[in-house]
């Protein structure tokens, strides 16, 4: 890329008005990285995608993007070996979600916007790692039912820790006499 040419163009001005108008913190990385294109193909299909988004979002539009709440750090724990919390569980599951309405929401557009369209086409279905997800997580938590080894373990805690609680009670009651508080 001839420099010069892109600070005569304003080029930097241009891709940061582009970097105001992302949504995610992916994006906006994107757009900062932007270059101009030099293959005339590649530069007519961007343009048709850009024309077919821009007549989208005149229709009235408003596609559903995928909500990164939360990926941005999942994503960085990929491929590291470290286990997910709820909370970043959630998160992958609200993504999946939100990539599934748009996945729908494109196909209902795919007629009048085919190029783009094409995209959301081409996304995996998230939909069975979001009902796994959801299946074993609830409100935060993980739930006992998740696999039959975290039934069993939690049931045993369970029984341990009532029959701590009793133990706890019955020596509060033998010296009730001594203690200020019966509290376990």
């Amino acid at each position: 890329m001839n420099h010069h040419a892109l600070n005569k163009l304003e080029y930097l001005r241009v891709v940061e008005t582009i970097v105001e108008y992302t949504s995610t913190y992916a994006g906006r990385k994107l757009a900062e990285a932007m270059l101009p294109m030099e293959d005339l193909p590649a530069i007519k299909r961007r343009l048709r995608e850009t024309e077919e988004a821009r007549r989208l979002l005149d229709k009235g539009g408003q596609p559903p993007l995928p909500s990164m709440d939360g990926m941005e750090a999942v994503m960085a724990l990929l491929g590291t070996g470290y286990v997910l919390s709820e909370q970043e569980f959630g998160h992958v599951a609200q993504f999946a979600r939100s990539c599934g309405h748009l996945k729908q929401y494109m196909a209902s557009k795919a007629a009048d916007v085919p190029e783009v369209a094409g995209y959301a086409a081409s996304m995996h279905d998230l939909s069975p790692l979001r009902e796994a997800i959801e299946r074993c997580v609830d409100r935060g938590r993980v739930v006992d039912t998740a696999s039959a080894e975290l039934h069993r373990i939690r049931k045993k805690i369970r029984t341990v820790d009532e029959r701590l609680q009793k133990k706890l009670e019955g020596l509060l009651s033998r010296h009730a006499d001594i203690l200020q508080e019966r509290l376990v």
